[in-house]
């Protein structure tokens, strides 16, 4: 079973995320590990965006229930950025980071959402902390209120690289194949393997014996699923036994093994896959 997003989903989501430009802030609702946020927008009315269980982020067809009275952290949000105005949002780089550019008289702020480490949302304004859901000192960075925002160091960007730096970040590894598309060139596990897949390339080659006409194929693949994730998203859940075990926002060669059923929205597929 599929147990996060991965940063392609999260670029796809953004997408979807981006007809929330020129909306206000309405109704923030807070509980457990989730949080809901409901947008008025401009001739479509209220639309809600939740963040659920701290690692899924997505637009739901239907509200879900709310709690009655405000948690703390709800009420903070709901005061420093009701009626906010959404100026854009943006994926981090190729992390599972997605920001809302917000503004009020007041000033500008981002809504962070974090998809890594368990976790978090936090407000930021003039790059410091105002405040997250989930406190945490890491090793190179703390999330806390009065702490500057720091993101965590940028990793391969595949949608910004070029081939001589994929070839020079895959000839960095002494993994194997699959390991190292899906660490050192930060494709992740499920990625990775079809990245192998579509080149026709052993997986478990280590990566010094990967010849260089096969990393032209699979930097070239790794493209291919960038252009459709980012320009004509396709998004899939695949099913064993009539539930689903994965979904992307590709067709994914690699799970054929599967039942490949189409959605119209990325956000449909993890609404669906939540709702099981």
């Amino acid at each position: 079973m599929k147990k996060e997003m991965s940063a392609f989903d999260v670029r796809s989501v953004v997408t979807e995320l981006s007809s929330l430009e020129g909306a206000h802030m309405d109704k923030i609702h807070h509980w457990g590990g989730s949080v809901l946020f409901r947008f008025n927008v401009q001739g479509q009315g209220k639309r809600e965006l939740l963040f659920a269980d701290r690692k899924w982020l997505f637009c739901p067809s239907t509200k879900p229930d709310t709690p009655t009275m405000p948690t703390a952290f709800a009420s903070f949000l709901r005061k420093y950025i009701d009626n906010a105005r959404v100026n854009g949002v943006r994926q981090v780089g190729f992390d599972r980071i997605v920001e809302i550019l917000l503004s009020k008289s007041d000033g500008d702020y981002r809504l962070v959402f974090e998809m890594f480490g368990g976790g978090n949302v936090l407000l930021v304004k003039d790059g410091t902390i105002q405040n997250c859901l989930v406190q945490k000192t890491w090793r190179d960075r703390k999330t806390r209120p009065g702490e500057p925002y720091v993101t965590p160091k940028s990793r391969f960007d595949p949608t910004e690289s070029s081939e001589e730096e994929f070839v020079t970040s895959f000839r960095s590894s002494d993994a194997d194949t699959v390991r190292t598309l899906a660490t050192a060139v930060n494709r992740g596990g499920q990625y990775a393997e079809e990245v192998c897949t579509r080149a026709g390339v052993d997986k478990s080659l280590p990566a010094s014996q990967v010849g260089d006409d096969d990393l032209r194929r699979m930097y070239a693949e790794m493209r291919g699923i960038v252009e459709t994730v980012m320009n004509e998203p396709r998004p899939t859940a695949y099913l064993r036994d009539g539930a689903i075990e994965d979904f992307a926002p590709v067709i994914l060669q690699s799970r054929s093994d599967l039942e490949a059923r189409p959605f119209q929205t990325l956000s449909e597929v993890v609404e669906t896959y939540l709702r099981e």
